[in-house]
């Protein structure tokens, strides 16, 4: 789960970044930022990637398209096309409905996520049908949810791409109350207060209407999954898939106190972010962690980010840093 929320930003960023109601926002260079080296560890998954997208496994296309798509997560975002056609047929296919293909459609929402984080919106019918196939498959009300909202922010996107701005406000006005019903009747679910948290730090960040509010309402989520992490799903917190995860979120409950003016809540953000580190961080996490100590220290630090593309390599890269940000090097 953890990858469908951070899936969301793309989404959200689609959503907002053409403006909605009276704003007209654009989506910040640093949010579209790739990676210049790749770190070795990356290097060797788009390597092996590019095999795979070349037929090596032809008659396995599920796991090309799995594959490359790990590699577009960790900075790879050149394989984004090729991850993108030999998952489609698998994910909008008669199979997509159940098992592999259901699998498949989720990785192919994601990787339509990241296209969507730079404001492409060419792919935005069919991120809102692929999103409305697994909300229909789904087998609980947490993932009906899920789906759900995100099929609703991809309609968005489609409202955008004809012009209809109000019409795509309302899809994120009526995601957010779902969002906001489901957690007052499952306060438990740290999955979904994830998703939530995850979209209103990216509101906040591209958004100026109600952006307090937005930034309250993350800081609120974040401190408590911080709190409850382990009542996360084990997906939701797999540091296999995504090492980086736990920092990240800190790091924008840090983020999120120090925009409102909150300082001391901020500094004990800050002090999770690096607390959050295991034996061997990433590249990435080192970054964020090397801030939050300036931070500490009263040191300014990047406003609301990574976000975007950036926060993809952010979570899941290992050797790769962070695209647009400040700090650290690849190895």
């Amino acid at each position: 789960m953890a990858n469908l929320r951070k899936g969301l930003l793309g989404v959200v960023a689609a959503s907002v970044a053409a403006g909605l109601g009276c704003a007209v926002v654009t989506v910040p260079d640093h949010a579209r930022a790739v990676p210049s080296v790749l770190g070795a560890t990356e290097r060797a998954l788009a390597t092996r990637a590019r095999r795979a997208l070349g037929g090596e496994h032809a008659e396995r296309p599920l796991h090309a398209g799995v594959t490359a798509a790990r590699a577009v997560a960790g900075g790879a975002f050149d394989l984004l096309p090729a991850a993108e056609a030999t998952l489609e047929p698998l994910a909008l296919g008669e199979v997509g409905a159940a098992g592999s293909g259901r699998y498949a459609a989720h990785v192919y929402g994601r990787l339509l996520n990241a296209r969507a984080s730079v404001l492409d919106l060419s792919r935005a019918r069919t991120h809102a049908a692929v999103y409305d196939r697994l909300a229909a498959g789904s087998k609980t009300a947490s993932d009906r949810l899920v789906y759900g909202v995100l099929g609703r922010l991809a309609r968005a996107q489609q409202a955008l791409s004809g012009g209809r701005r109000l019409a795509a406000l309302r899809h994120v006005r009526a995601a957010e109350r779902a969002m906001a019903r489901y957690l007052a009747a499952h306060p438990e679910d740290e999955d979904v207060r994830t998703l939530y948290a995850t979209h209103m730090v990216t509101m906040a960040a591209f958004l100026p209407v109600g952006r307090r509010r937005r930034l309250r309402r993350a800081a609120e989520a974040l401190a408590h999954q911080q709190a409850h992490w382990a009542e996360l799903s084990p997906r939701a917190r797999n540091r296999a898939v995504a090492p980086g995860v736990r920092t990240v979120f800190a790091w924008w409950w840090a983020q999120s106190e120090a925009a409102l003016g909150r300082t001391r809540r901020a500094q004990r953000a800050y002090a999770q972010v690096v607390a959050s580190l295991g034996p061997t961080p990433t590249v990435a996490q080192a970054q964020l962690a090397a801030a939050a100590r300036a931070a500490g220290r009263g040191e300014t630090v990047p406003a609301i980010r990574p976000i975007g593309r950036a926060a993809c390599v952010a979570c899941h890269a290992r050797t790769t840093p962070i695209p647009g940000f400040a700090g650290g090097g690849a190895r």
